[in-house]
């Protein structure tokens, strides 16, 4: 009986639990398309309640619009494209409730709290905000567009098989999400990530800012970020969390900077990463064991370790302030380095490197300053290189040119330039003297090499630092040339005030320009077809040594990255005033002689102000010179200021027949009057300030072709007259003869003259220095001035005699 009883109780309370569910729990189904508010919307015009409770199932089948904020703890189920729409309208999914779209939803906001679930193979669209927070599950396997904010506050996933997702406004993520996609996911505002994990392994396009562990340094707790399809980044991305972590085996493109400011802020990376400016990692380590490319400068100031398989560019300047642990492949434009770097595989360096920390470069590895055609890398180390590894500097020399090379290295063979031609310079004899296969080189020389075809060679060694001699001689009559060396993998600047001892050295140095197939000259701020005060590294150069010997000592403080590698320069460096005169010929080569004027040089030959003219070894380059008043043949004339008319012999070597051009250009000279270029073979005057003068030259003509005459603008005054020739062509017939006399103009007139004769003596330009009357047949006129051209003119009412004469 008892056991009866409690049978029947129990049927008695599942019956009343059937009957309580059965009771409470309701269905709404659409009957066709229409308001959800309007009751024949709906099956047996059973409409649902705005608020729906636990038990209630909405089944929308139609296209049904909400009039009204809809709450629900139940369960709504979209089987119709375009079932549920509003754009003014909310959608709240509250504790255990369940969204389900098989076909779309477009509405206002949607607010998914508590524990509710949203599984979507359909569309879900919203006007305004997507908000998900609280134990939610959201599934994704279509499209999902948020036209405004999307706030995840906990665990999000999106698979899409052939769709999109796409963020028109703010992402902010605070628990997991979990994307999985094989088509596009565009985020078109910023992004924040402050809590948990996001996992990528699809294709997403970032068009704002991406934060990942909070913007600004606002502390939230950060777990770490995992990329293993593609992250695009259109604006900024921002590390900011102490304990974030990401983690990439995809690709992440960031069209702007890449932050990790975070203390413990570790970033490891297997796949690729390119940056489009800056990376700045101020906290934690940074692993790369994949491609890593920076197309603008790094700012490291924690630890980098570079694996075995990780290739790091950085293509811009690389500060490291950090340390540096290298196994892989390291490419750096500019590096500057402050601390600590242990090398175990390859550090390339393509323009600078200042290395004012400790590198230790160990058995396999090897540090190399790159070289191209367009320059070398260039090294200054106030710090510390160690370790057995190889430090490597690269030369590349263009194919069938001559170069004059120094070395880099403490010790080299001649090996180094193997499958080329190797001379160095014989002082005493002026010749060039062959060398062979396996000699020890002196690095304190320089070397002109050759090779047929483009060659990069490689000195392997101990980089030279710290002060270098190099010893100078002059052998008997010789000119004292000497083919000396920049000692340092740097460039190294000349100006007497940047850490030289010169002594018994003239400040020249002359440099072979292989592009130019000329010799360039530099001397006291100014440069001779392009010649720059700025030495490049393995550049060997001449210098004039003025005794019977000298030395120079260039110390650590004349290195320089100016230049990157070349040695010419268009720069002027003198206040001082200058005339360039460049010769053009019609093969197109060319040269340049340069006359300055500075009161502290002499009409001789001075080794601080002047630059002796080195021939070109090619013939078919013209050669333009001036001579000192010592008869030296000069590329740089420096003379002293003038304040009168001046005419100085400008000379011309034509090594072939041609036409040729020469123009005038004025450095810092503004009060020249006039400069006229008088070509003694034509015995034509130009004025060179109208523009070039051309003419044709033929390889017998002198040396002496031209002389060019100018003036200062104090030494005209207002009576300027011009000069007009009348010239008397029948020798016998001429009554009067002028000719130059040691400074003097000596004046002849015949006899049979009886009206007195008037005199008058002009300069080049035209002002006239000396008048005077007179019957004498014989008279001495002292001009007392400078060398240069006078034109004497005779006039006695019977006839005009005009001549022009050098008086020296």
């Amino acid at each position: 009986m008892k056991k009866l009883n409690q049978t029947r109780n129990f049927i008695l309370i599942m019956l009343l639990i059937a009957f309580s569910f059965s009771g409470f729990t309701k269905t709404y189904t659409s009957a066709k398309s229409g308001s959800w508010s309007k009751t024949n919307t709906w099956v047996n015009n059973q409409r649902p309640p705005t608020s729906l409770g636990s038990n209630d199932v909405v089944n929308i089948n139609h296209a049904v619009t909400m009039s009204s904020n809809v709450s629900c703890y139940g369960d709504i189920i979209i089987n119709q494209n375009g079932a549920l729409n509003s754009t003014s309208k909310y959608l709240w999914m509250r504790g255990l409730s369940e969204l389900k779209v098989y076909g779309s939803i477009y509405v206002a906001n949607i607010y998914l709290y508590n524990r509710c679930t949203l599984i979507s193979t359909g569309v879900v669209q919203t006007k305004y905000d997507l908000y998900v927070q609280g134990n939610v599950t959201a599934t994704f396997n279509d499209l999902c567009e948020v036209g405004d904010d999307l706030l995840i506050y906990a665990i999000m996933k999106y698979s899409s098989t052939g769709a999109h997702i796409i963020f028109n406004d703010e992402l902010y993520v605070h628990d997991d999400f979990l994307m999985s996609w094989k088509s596009d996911v565009k985020f078109k505002d910023d992004v924040y990530i402050n809590d948990d994990i996001i996992y990528i392994d699809g294709t997403a396009s970032f068009e704002g800012n991406t934060y990942v562990g909070g913007k600004c340094n606002e502390i939230y707790y950060s777990d770490g970020v995992v990329i293993s399809g593609t992250l695009q980044v259109i604006e900024d991305f921002t590390i900011n969390h102490a304990t974030v972590t990401v983690s990439n085996t995809g690709s992440i493109i960031c069209n702007k900077n890449l932050i990790c400011k975070g203390s413990y802020a570790d970033f490891t990376n297997n796949g690729t990463v390119t940056v489009a400016d800056d990376y700045v990692f101020s906290a934690g380590e940074f692993t790369n064991n994949g491609t890593f490319t920076v197309n603008s400068d790094v700012d490291n100031k924690d630890d980098l370790v570079n694996g075995s398989s990780g290739v790091f560019t950085c293509n811009g300047e690389f500060k490291n302030d950090g340390s540096i642990t290298n196994a892989g492949i390291i490419n750096i434009d500019e590096f500057d380095n402050n601390d600590p770097v242990t090398n175990n595989n390859t550090i390339n360096v393509f323009e600078t490197f200042d290395n004012d920390g400790t590198c230790t470069n160990n058995s396999n590895g090897k540090i190399v300053l790159k070289s191209t055609s367009t320059g070398s890398a260039t090294l200054i180390d106030g710090g510390t290189i160690k370790g057995s590894g190889n430090c490597v500097i690269e030369l590349f020399l263009s194919g069938d040119n001559w170069h004059y090379v120094s070395i880099p290295i403490e010790s080299a063979s001649s090996n180094v330039f193997w499958g080329g031609a190797i001379y160095s310079f014989n002082e005493a004899t002026e010749t060039w003297t062959a060398h062979s296969n396996d000699e020890s080189l002196d690095v304190t020389k320089g070397y002109d090499v050759y090779f047929k075809d483009d060659k990069t060679i490689e000195f392997i060694g101990k980089f030279r630092n710290s002060d270098q001699t190099i010893s100078t001689k002059k052998t008997g009559s010789s000119k004292g040339y000497n083919l000396i060396v920049n000692p340092y993998p740097s460039a190294i600047d000349w100006k007497k005030s940047n850490g030289w001892n010169k002594s018994n050295i003239a400040d020249g140095v002359y440099i072979w320009d292989p592009a130019t197939q000329n010799i360039t000259s530099y001397v006291n701020g100014v440069g001779n077809n392009k010649g720059s005060r700025y030495i490049a590294p393995m550049q060997g150069y001449f210098v004039k040594c003025t005794g019977s010997s000298g030395n120079v000592k260039a110390k650590n403080n004349s290195r320089k990255h100016k230049g990157n590698g070349k040695f010419r320069s268009d720069e002027v460096e003198t206040n001082d005033e200058l005339l360039k005169l460049t010769v053009h010929a019609d093969n197109g080569f060319a040269d340049e002689t340069v006359i300055r004027f500075n009161r502290n040089s002499s009409i001789k030959f001075d080794g601080d102000f002047d630059a002796d003219k080195m021939w070109s070894t090619n013939i078919a380059v013209p050669q333009i010179y001036t001579k000192s008043s010592d008869f030296t043949d000069l590329s740089i004339n420096s003379i002293p200021e003038v304040k009168k008319e001046v005419s100085i012999p400008l000379y011309m070597k034509a090594r072939v027949s041609g036409n040729n051009s020469i123009e005038l250009d004025l450095r810092n000279t503004i009060d020249i009057c006039d400069v006229y270029l008088e070509d003694v073979k034509l015995k034509t005057f130009h004025n060179m300030l109208t523009g070039p003068y051309a003419f044709s030259s033929d390889v017998q003509d002198e040396d002496f072709r031209f002389i060019i005459h100018f003036a200062k603008q104090s030494a005209v005054t207002a009576d300027t007259t011009k000069i007009t020739l009348d010239v008397v062509d029948n020798e016998e017939d001429k009554l009067f003869k002028a000719y130059s006399s040691a400074g003097a103009i000596v004046i002849e007139q015949d006899s049979r003259l009886e009206k007195e004769s008037t005199v008058r003596i002009y300069n080049m330009v035209g002002k006239v220095v000396k008048k005077l009357k007179t019957k004498e047949s014989y008279n001495r006129i002292e001009l007392n001035a400078a060398a240069a051209f006078y034109t004497v003119q005779i006039n006695n009412g019977k006839q005009s005699y005009t001549q022009k004469l050098l008086v020296n």
